[in-house]
């Protein structure tokens, strides 16, 4: 292959309206380049870049990863690596928010022309636990309806005892919905767990109402 064909081996996506570009160059790394900005936004200003490496706690289950930085969303590499170019000098916050682990947030400081390197960011599994029970007015238990905390984003339905349980939720303070269109939350019950607590939000009184074939949700007491 000919010098040129393998200095020029290069991919550009441009996501509309995202500004974010992907780049993969034979010549400029092993792995693919995402940028934080698009030449319009730099216009000639130097930029640096950032590299890291997420790891879960089992090599096995290695996989590509989803994260925020500053409100732009990156995907790792499979192999958990990444490379974020075009990044103005500044403060950046990273944020990794997987579902069963504990989430991972931390400020970056990105200087002119320079390559930050941040150490392996591992990943821990989330052990905490949260249940409660949803009940009509009349004390019956409103069984098979969805429910679902956030910002996990963890979903499971009640039982026939109208029990329900989340496993795997991590530190954090969580609020609890209610996915169904016979239902609405005025004000979602929240819960806050640290490390592998279990904790019951106790009953949630859900209340019909038939003309419009909705439900209120309350917190007893």
């Amino acid at each position: 292959m000919s010098s040129y064909f393998k200095g020029a081996v290069t991919f550009l996506i441009l996501l509309a309206g995202g500004g974010l570009l992907f780049e993969y160059s034979a010549q400029a790394s092993d792995i693919p380049a995402q940028y934080y900005a698009n030449p319009l936004q730099i216009r000639g200003k130097p930029t640096g870049s950032l590299r890291g490496n997420v790891v879960f706690p089992s090599e096995y289950n290695q996989h590509s990863v989803t994260f925020d930085l500053s409100g732009r969303t990156f995907v790792t590499y499979p192999d958990g690596r990444f490379l974020i170019e075009r990044l103005l000098p500044g403060k950046y916050t990273l944020n990794i928010q997987m579902p069963g682990f504990e989430a991972v947030e931390m400020t970056v400081q990105v200087k002119d022309a320079g390559v930050v390197t941040l150490k392996p960011i591992t990943l821990h599994m989330a052990r905490g636990q949260v249940s409660g029970r949803l009940i009509y007015p009349d004390g019956q238990p409103a069984g098979d309806i969805r429910v679902r905390l956030t910002p996990s984003g963890t979903i499971t339905a009640t039982d026939t005892a109208g029990e329900f349980r989340f496993v795997g939720v991590p530190s954090g303070t969580h609020a609890l919905h209610v996915d169904d269109p016979r239902i609405t939350l005025l004000a979602p019950p929240q819960v806050t767990t640290r490390g592998n607590e279990n904790r019951y939000m106790g009953s949630i009184r859900v209340q019909r109402q038939f003309g419009e074939n909705k439900a209120t949700a309350i917190l007893l007491p």
